[in-house]
């Protein structure tokens, strides 16, 4: 293409997974994910364009069965690319000035997408005129993401005579040439997100991962151990906000005989008398164009273990004094789970499926249990082995259906203090403020291992009132009635097998690696980087502050975004390595 380069994938500095690669070296610290990944041969053999020979352009990959577009004509005709479109393999300078947006139109056919697209879009129906292919939409959609542009400003450019080799790509065009139309208007191009956003799009998702697994960029080692990562994201919703206590209730008709209840007066605040004829059908303090989102204020932190105040939860409603005082900022919008699987191999992260877009007050808990039993049973070449999450996942609906499942929960503490702070109660209970198994007098167990098929992790106290440092409030050194000090009898001493919960039914502070463990680190640094590393490339895509109105479009949007920051970084991975490799290929 000859247009400028498209935006960079991820913003600057956006975190990645420092994981040691599998089965080599550890790589130098101070090598960056980009540099990690030219060491590794591995990478460079699967991503290389080399290894795509024969198989280009790569096909969509379309899920059986799939009944044909329900339109038999559009308005614009998609194309696949042909083979010839890429650049030489003798010719550096193009590979490196391609952009992943324009390496995608060259190595992907995305005809296979138009009967999947059309079907959540389009009824069969011969009233009305001819739409316009579904597959340019996409496109042009990506298009406008990767550039960052509005909605008014994609479809200027899409006219304009400069970018007419983009508008032949998509599909656009008659046969006047690209730049003579037709093309969507504002209204029509509107109507592909809203409409969009009522269909269920988890299967798009799942069609991008299996187009990164044809490529072979999912090793087998992560395929066997999945690491997941869930970290929800708030997004500024494209309102304005007029009242931090708006709810459902403020978007009911009011009248005289049957008066609208106000959230804000009943919380000792002004709110609004909705006494006005504006008033009528929707307080005029609300935001009847984004009536799903929500204020919340966000803490800014994740480590629930050593902040009791809000027993583990990073976000929560908040008083105008608590907002002036607790510090961390209010957000008015919604908030978006995403499910990645974390690749420590290359340094990156997958986005397998994600949660229906929910109010920004919405706890993770229950979404994420669901998404989690989802995305078990959308990919049953992945066998899951560990779950990560911060403290707000730490509840019971998340937690159970991870040991249903037999995924390793490794999920922040969630702080409890009336309980956690007691250190005379961790012998009676069993167990520490950390999750870690304790004996009758106090001592703490040593762990033992995961035992995968029971599920359940293993502890024995190992003579630890023997050989500890620490002794316990109130107790002696060596207690002379505990019946595990007889080696002969109890080599290993006491044992303690911890399974779905502690032996007092509570299911807390319950963990599969014992929390703090360098294992656990591991575990936890590789799932928040990958989540750190989503936010951050959302953020550097514009979508921070939703660019739309409404709770379709902004589900459309985000998942969108998702689907695409695949298919770019499948797209960068593979001009990193075919870059890496060139001299080789060009000999």
């Amino acid at each position: 293409m000859t247009a400028p380069m498209t935006a960079p994938m991820t913003a600057p500095g956006a975190p990645e997974s420092q994981a040691p690669l599998p089965s080599q070296a550890p790589p130098d610290p101070r090598l960056d994910a980009a540099a990690a990944r030219r060491l590794s041969q591995d990478f460079l053999a699967h991503a290389a364009i080399g290894s795509l020979k024969g198989r280009l352009p790569l096909p969509w990959p379309t899920p059986p069965n799939t009944p044909p577009s329900p339109k038999r004509r559009y308005r614009s005709a998609y194309q696949a690319p042909k083979p010839d479109s890429l650049p030489a393999l003798t010719d550096l300078n193009a590979w490196t000035l391609l952009g992943p947006f324009d390496l995608l139109l060259r190595l992907i056919d995305f005809s296979a997408l138009r009967p999947i697209l059309a079907s959540k879009l389009y009824q069969p129906s011969a009233l009305g005129r001819s739409p316009f292919d579904p597959v340019s939409l996409f496109l042009l959609f990506g298009w406008q993401l990767t550039n960052r542009w509005n909605r008014l400003e994609v479809l200027r450019h899409l006219r304009e005579l400069r970018y007419a080799d983009y508008a032949l790509a998509f599909g656009f065009g008659g046969s006047g040439g690209p730049s003579t139309g037709p093309f969507p208007s504002e209204s029509g191009y509107r109507y592909f997100l809203t409409t969009l956003g009522k269909a269920p799009l988890h299967d798009l998702l799942v069609q991008s991962i299996g187009l990164v697994r044809r490529v072979g960029l999912i090793p087998e080692s992560v395929e066997r151990k999945a690491v997941l990562s869930f970290d929800g994201q708030i997004h500024d919703a494209a309102s304005r906000l007029r009242c931090q206590s708006v709810q459902a209730s403020c978007y009911q008709p009011t009248s005289s005989d049957a008066p609208r209840s106000c959230p804000a007066k009943e919380k000792g605040q002004v709110g609004c008398p909705c006494d006005t004829s504006v008033c009528k059908s929707v307080c005029k303090r609300a935001a009847p164009r984004d009536p799903a989102a929500r204020f919340v204020w966000y803490q800014g932190h994740n480590q629930g273990h050593n902040q009791g105040h809000n027993q583990g939860n990073p976000t929560r409603l908040a008083s105008p004094s608590e907002a002036g005082s607790s510090g961390g900022e209010g957000r008015f919008g919604y908030r978006s789970l995403p499910c990645q699987l974390v690749d420590p191999l290359s340094r990156a992260s997958w986005t397998l499926d994600e949660a229906e877009l929910a109010p920004a007050n919405t706890h993770e808990e229950t979404p994420a249990a669901s998404l989690l039993r989802r995305v078990v049973g959308e990919y049953p070449w992945l066998h899951v082995a560990s779950a990560v999450g911060d403290a707000g996942l730490g509840y019971a609906p998340f937690l159970s259906v991870a040991y249903e499942l037999d995924v390793r929960r490794v999920v922040d503490l969630r702080a409890e203090p009336r309980t956690d702070q007691d250190r005379d109660g961790f012998a009676i209970r069993g167990y520490d403020a950390s999750g870690w198994a304790v004996c009758q007098f106090g001592y703490r167990l040593h762990p033992n291992g995961f035992d995968a098929l029971r599920h359940r992790m293993k502890w024995c106290c190992r003579h630890a009132c023997e050989t500890s440092g620490e002794v316990p409030t109130g107790q002696p050194i060596c207690p002379p009635d505990c019946p595990y000090r007889d080696r002969a009898a109890h080599p290993f001493g006491r044992i303690v097998n911890v399974g779905r919960t502690f032996a007092d039914g509570s299911l807390r502070l319950v963990r599969d690696v014992p929390y703090g463990s360098a294992l656990w680190k591991a575990l936890y640094r590789r799932g928040r980087n990958a989540a750190e590393g989503r936010n951050a490339r959302l953020e550097g895509l514009g979508l921070k502050r939703l660019p739309v109105f409404g709770t379709a479009r902004s589900q459309a949007t985000l998942f969108l975004a998702d689907l695409w920051t695949n298919l770019l970084q499948l797209a960068r991975l593979i001009k990193e390595a075919t870059t890496a490799s060139f001299p080789r290929l060009a000999a």
